[in-house]
């Protein structure tokens, strides 16, 4: 009923989760608290808890445990509410691409905003959530559809200055310390466009991040036309972020 195997069930039992006993014929037997108690691991697993987290949360009393998965509700509840906000625009986009509806042009930067998030979500979302978690996220993306026009305007212009910023400072050899506050200036400013609020701790994170990820690499590659620019990012960030 659970749709867990044999095998994971045995796996729970040896970690000293769940507990059964034996019939008669040597089939385990499990009573009504252990099988609510795999529910209990199931949902803890679907949120991402190791099983050494679980076997902590499972000693917590009721009262606390009801708190935790309410939290846990309440993140997915936003992150449904952001993800229909997002497929809606999408659908009027697509029916613009068409020809079907026509589309003001408030509508359509409305929709690319959305584009935006989807593809940064499609990307990196699993990434940021786990570092970062499901709130920070959610009111970052809510941040970010409140950015107007001119905003995003700037928000686009950022990311090309500091590519080339950052290009211009690797060819001169990382000599200019002015430059070097220029790029991390810059970088800062993008990130308030949209941080819920600025952290210099969470700055040397993503910094960490950008050398760490493949993705991330290739993306300040392809910005800034050199294999360096994602560690030389990171330097500076980690240089200037106080």
């Amino acid at each position: 009923m659970s749709g867990s195997i044999n095998r994971t069930l045995r796996f729970y039992e040896q970690k000293g989760l769940i507990k059964s006993s034996r019939s008669s014929g040597n089939y385990r037997l499990y009573d009504q608290a252990n099988v609510d108690r795999l529910q209990q691991i199931l949902f803890f697993k679907y949120f991402d808890f190791g099983l050494s987290e679980i076997r902590q949360l499972l000693n917590l009393p009721e009262e606390e445990q009801l708190t935790l998965l309410a939290g846990q509700r309440n993140k997915i509840i936003m992150r449904q509410q952001q993800l229909q906000t997002i497929l809606t625009s999408l659908d009027e986009t697509l029916k613009w691409r068409k020809g079907e509806i026509e589309m003001t042009n408030e509508e359509k930067f409305e929709a690319l905003k959305q584009e935006k998030l989807v593809e940064n979500e499609a990307r990196y979302g699993q990434e940021i959530r786990e570092k970062y978690g499901e709130e920070t996220v959610a009111a970052s993306n809510q941040k970010f559809q409140n950015l107007t026009e001119e905003q995003m305007k700037r928000f686009d212009e950022i990311q090309v200055e500091i590519g080339q910023k950052l290009q211009e400072y690797i060819t001169g050899g990382k000599d200019s310390e002015d430059l070097a506050r220029q790029i991390f200036t810059l970088h800062k400013e993008f990130l308030q466009m949209t941080w819920p609020s600025y952290s210099a701790e969470a700055h040397r994170g993503l910094g960490e991040m950008y050398v760490a990820d493949p993705r991330f690499r290739k993306y300040y590659q392809d910005a800034a036309g050199n294999l360096d620019a994602a560690t030389t990012l990171n330097e500076i960030i980690q240089k200037y972020a106080k």
